[in-house]
């Protein structure tokens, strides 16, 4: 290479040093970034400058946190703060650093303006949730699934949400459903689970049964537990249509919510003998034997089913299950159910 060459290249090496990189490739300033926000006009081209405007969040940057970039988006003039787009990182910041009870209203308002937005209404959730208002947050989270958002932490948040309703909420004062079990209604309709299904059986069982022992059955009290028993039964026979067949944790529950049906009494009767039929059937199939040489694995579900099978007029259905469970071993309540079936039909 010649030395005029050379001399050539350097040139244009210290002269690049020195006036910097080409305009194109220089880092943009915080007023480049605003001007172009306040530019732009499609939502598309707002979301990408707030895109790029959210680079300078971090220790060091220009905004501390995101909590920080969302107060310096609500100064933004000519009503730029007030975009739908603008609304919704300004609640997401909000969210993002725990500051919900100021993103609520922010959201609200971007969800006025688009009220299918999945995302806006899954933050909203969550900024409802930190601001303690658990019962309007689950419903915003049925809201969000409705509008087919489906991250996983929305779920979570859900179950969250609702135990925390059943810890803080004492069922007993409840005057209908359980807050826990009312609001979590619509979401499952939303997304569907067996197993939330099944907790709520378990908590409704739970529930009606500690108010049995806590006080008598005035009207009122009454009243209430039929609700609960009902609610316990139907989420109870959702799980059990739903979980595995392998799955033996709702057969318990399956039984003590029948238990609670029988326990009515003539505030119940007959819709509740029903029900109850209904439950200690799904628990004798849940508690079948699985494998050849097994005896069924709920032996008491079969006897409560037997009883409940002769009050109904199904004498040959009592006598299936007083066999089947005689399989299990000698009972003492075997032959004392037995001694009810007609003469016509052969004792275990």
């Amino acid at each position: 290479m010649s030395a005029a060459r050379w001399i050539g290249i350097v040139a244009v090496a210290v002269a690049a040093a020195v006036c910097g990189a080409p305009r194109a490739h220089a880092k943009e300033g915080l007023p480049d970034l605003r001007r172009k926000l306040l530019e732009a006009q499609r939502p598309e081209d707002v979301g990408r400058a707030l895109d790029r405007l959210q680079e300078r969040v971090g220790e060091g940057a220009d905004f501390a946190d995101e909590g920080a970039f969302a107060d310096w988006l609500g100064d933004l003039p000519d009503g730029r703060a007030g975009h739908p787009v603008v609304l919704q990182r300004r609640g997401w910041g909000y969210m993002r650093t725990k500051r919900g009870a100021e993103g609520i209203p922010l959201l609200q308002r971007a969800l006025e303006d688009d009220p299918s937005n999945g995302l806006t209404a899954a933050y909203l959730a969550e900024c409802l949730r930190q601001a303690d208002r658990l019962e309007d947050a689950v419903a915003m989270m049925a809201r969000a699934a409705h509008a087919g958002f489906e991250a996983p932490y929305l779920d979570e948040g859900f179950l969250n949400a609702i135990t925390l309703l059943r810890a803080r909420n004492t069922p007993t004062d409840a005057e209908g459903i359980p807050a826990y079990a009312r609001v979590a209604g619509p979401y499952l309709l939303e997304r569907p689970s067996a197993r939330t299904h099944a907790l709520l059986a378990c908590w409704l069982v739970e529930d009606t049964e500690k108010d049995a022992k806590q006080a008598p059955a005035d009207r009122t009290r009454l009243a209430r537990r039929v609700l609960w028993t009902r609610a316990a039964g139907e989420h109870a026979l959702t799980a059990a249509r739903d979980l595995p067949a392998d799955d033996m944790s709702i057969a318990e529950w399956l039984q003590r919510a029948a238990h609670l049906a029988l326990g009515l009494g003539s505030a119940g009767a007959p819709r509740d003998r029903a029900d109850a039929f209904a439950l200690l059937s799904a628990a004798v199939r849940r508690a079948m034997p699985s494998r050849e040489g097994e005896t069924h694995r709920l032996p008491s579900a079969l006897l409560d089913l037997a009883d409940l099978a002769l009050d109904v007029g199904r004498p040959e259905l009592a006598a299936r299950l007083l066999r089947m469970r005689q399989e299990c071993g000698p009972c003492p309540r075997t032959q004392r159910i037995a001694v009810r079936l007609p003469p016509d039909l052969d004792p275990p």
